[in-house]
C-alpha cells in the first residue's frame, strides 16, 4: 500500500529498536519483533523483494512483490502475522523498522 499522511504520521519508531539497512542474501528472513512491536515500515531498494503474511515460505516467483525503490509499505502485526521476506535477485537491500 502507499502511504498516506495519516499513516506516516500514525507510525511511531519502536524506542529499542534502530533503522534497519542490509543486502538481503538467499535464505529467507523473518525480522525479529520487539514486545510492543505492532507495526513495520520496509522498502526494497535497487532489486525487488517478496515477502509474505501467513507463514508461506517467499520465493523468487511466490509472495507479494516489493519492487526496487517503491513506496515504503506499513503492515500491522498482530498474533496472526507471520512476516517472512526473500530477495528476487542478488544486490536487493531492504530497510526497514519496526514501530510500535
Amino acid at each position: 500500500m502507499t502511504l498516506d499522511k495519516e499513516e506516516t504520521t500514525s507510525f511511531h519508531p519502536h524506542p529499542a529498536e534502530v533503522h534497519q539497512t542490509m543486502t538481503l542474501g538467499s535464505e529467507v528472513l523473518v525480522p525479529y519483533f520487539p514486545p510492543g512491536g505492532k507495526k513495520i515500515m520496509f522498502q526494497a531498494i535497487t532489486k525487488a523483494l517478496r515477502y509474505t503474511l501467513n507463514g508461506t515460505t517467499p520465493s523468487a516467483t511466490v509472495g507479494f512483490q516489493l519492487a526496487a525503490a517503491a513506496a515504503p509499505v506499513v503492515i500491522e502485526i498482530n498474533e496472526h502475522t507471520q512476516l517472512q521476506m526473500i530477495r528476487e535477485e542478488s544486490g536487493t537491500i531492504l530497510q526497514y523498522e519496526i514501530g510500535e
